[in-house]
């Protein structure tokens, strides 16, 4: 898929948000068990990532990355979830949702590599 000019600005707040994501649970992590830190990382971002959207973003900002990322693009995310866009509660919100966790890629090791650079 082509990626436009405005997709820095989905980038750019993917980023933030995982920026964001480790800072607020960088304490938590290392106390589970190496094994089990991916799976805590993939069970721990959906809560995040919703209130990350709901409470954090504005309508506006929600919009900018709805139509940087590319309405179709974002519409094919909520299909391929089984979703249509009348059975989504919020559909701005459950939009962002899935665009930011489609381009999200958070590992065990960002949390490593944060704390190496304290």
């Amino acid at each position: 898929m082509t990626r436009g000019v405005g997709y820095y600005r989905v980038w750019k707040e993917v980023k933030e948000f995982e920026k964001e994501f480790i800072r607020q649970n960088r304490d938590d992590f290392f106390t589970i068990e190496e094994d089990k830190q991916e799976e805590w990382i993939n069970d721990t971002i959906h809560e995040y990532l919703d209130e990350w959207v709901s409470m954090v973003l504005s309508y506006k900002e929600k919009m900018a990355i709805i139509s940087n990322y590319g309405l179709c693009e974002a519409l094919a995310l909520l299909n391929d979830m089984g979703t249509s866009i009348h059975d989504a509660i919020c559909p701005e919100d459950t939009l962002v949702y899935l665009i930011i966790k489609e381009e999200c890629r958070i590992s065990a090791d960002d949390f490593k590599k944060e704390k190496d650079d304290e």
